[in-house]
């Protein structure tokens, strides 16, 4: 029987694997003069980061499976390595392990007050995925995966609120939808259904900011770099060609973006505009992780949207070309006269729901429509996360947005937005005289973000 294509590839990822750890062993033994084991308990980091993308590739993970039993066998797995791994975070198991020697479990079982039994099996569970070690027997160490979540709190975090938050509610999906049916409600989804609550999570972040942070490692780690996905869409944008010109850039989480192309360009200017309260008072939109203040979308008081933050940001050597405004959003655009405006859109999250962004779309896109008409010239870059249609991206970026496409649903009934909508509110941008048209699209096969290119065209150009 011939082999599938897909069977090829695994097979030919298998043999790519195991050639570059037998390479990784045999480079070892010439330096040391001796063979090198297979599984040394002290083996150099790299011998062991490689061994683990070896056992990863013959792994029965659920996306590469051909047969039922092996899916549901990489189910259970994932389900008890998560239960395990909120256990260890649970009794800070994790923290009382040596980084660089091993301890025996019952000396790490008295400290954590936890069974030495229990330590060992969910030890013993976690090796076999890269995650701890038992070096030698009745003794643990860590592994370079598990000493991370030592050194990098954070991951603690979004451990946390994967066992905590997000699994509970993804698993009273079918209590949720029997209940609310296809509500839309954000009291009404499966957290609520699963914590028998009828708080938002909206509002339970206002009130446990440790959850909201939380939630905002959990995004981090789980799904994309937003920014860097956004950086690898614009950086298609064909920035030589402005020569001497202005680039504004309209509600970015950070001035990151700006800085390198600053760097790279040196004979643009830049304006970087983050949104102020309105004379209402209302503020302000939520950015990665969540922060928001309903129901106005603007990024007054979320972390790094301040003028400080963004000063702080800027090289001294690139500050004479980098200009910090303020603006209300959905206010006429006052720079008059750039080349390309950049509009950032946030991605929804359980504080901010597509409705609120769309709505931001619109008056923002609104608000320069003037300026583009009086610049012909002139063009507007919408960058927004929207859900890839299949096919459209690499496997892997199609399921971590549509992972947390579905994430939104079981916390908030929230939904990420399908390229059309985006399109249709693009087309919808009216004046008397003309209106907006896309004239590109850029995207790219390892990111869920798409950036529209877009001008001004009179309604006497668009009958020619």
């Amino acid at each position: 029987m011939a082999p599938t294509s897909e069977g090829t590839v695994c097979g030919a990822d298998l043999a790519a694997a195991a050639e570059d750890f037998a390479a990784e062993l045999r480079h070892e033994g010439d330096r040391s003069g001796i063979p090198q084991p297979l599984d040394p308990a002290d083996a150099p980091e790299h011998i062991y980061t490689v061994q683990q993308a070896l056992f990863t590739t013959v792994d029965p993970v659920p996306v590469m499976s051909r047969q039922s039993s092996e899916f549901l066998r990489g189910l259970a797995l994932h389900t008890q390595l998560l239960a395990c791994l909120q256990w260890l975070c649970e009794f800070q198991v994790l923290a009382c392990v040596p980084l660089d020697d091993s301890v025996a479990f019952s000396d790490v079982a008295d400290i954590c007050g936890v069974p030495e039994g229990h330590l060992c099996r969910v030890t013993r569970l976690m090796a076999t995925a890269g995650f701890l070690r038992e070096p030698r027997p009745g003794h643990i160490a860590h592994s370079p995966v598990s000493a991370q979540f030592v050194t990098e709190p954070a991951l603690l975090d979004a451990a946390m609120f994967l066992a905590g938050t997000a699994a509970p509610a993804a698993l009273k999906m079918p209590l949720a939808t029997r209940q609310f049916a296809g509500s839309e409600r954000a009291d009404q989804s499966a957290y609520a259904a699963a914590f028998d609550t009828g708080i938002p999570l909206a509002n339970v972040f206002e009130l446990q900011p440790r959850l909201q942070r939380q939630f905002a490692t959990f995004l981090s780690f789980t799904t994309s770099d937003d920014q860097a996905n956004v950086r690898d869409i614009l950086m298609r944008v064909d920035w030589a060609n402005l020569g001497h010109a202005t680039v504004v850039d309209i509600g970015a989480p950070s001035a990151s973006f700006t800085i390198g192309l600053a760097a790279l360009f040196p004979s643009l200017q830049f304006i970087v505009q983050t949104y102020e309260p309105s004379p209402s008072g209302s503020s302000s939109l939520a950015l990665g992780g969540g922060c928001i203040t309903l129901p106005s979308p603007v990024t007054a008081g979320c972390p790094g949207s301040s003028s400080a933050a963004r000063a702080a940001e800027i090289p001294a050597h690139l500050s004479g070309r980098i200009t910090l405004q303020k603006r209300i959003a959905g206010t006429t655009q006052f720079a008059r006269t750039a080349a390309v405006y950049v509009l950032h859109l946030p991605p929804p999250s359980p504080s901010l729901p597509w409705s609120a962004v769309a709505s931001h779309a619109v008056s923002e896109l609104t608000a320069h429509l003037d300026v583009l008409r009086t610049n012909p010239g002139a063009r507007l870059i919408l960058t927004a996360l929207v859900l890839p249609p299949q096919g459209a991206v690499d496997a892997e970026m199609e399921a971590a947005a549509r992972v947390r496409d579905l994430s939104l649903l079981q916390l908030a009934n929230g939904r990420h937005a399908e390229k059309a909508e985006v399109v249709d509110l693009l087309n919808g941008i009216r004046d008397s005289a003309g209106g907006f048209v896309l004239t590109d699209e850029i995207r790219s096969p390892t990111s869920a973000f798409v950036a529209w290119e877009i001008r001004y065209q009179a309604y006497d150009d668009l009958k020619r």
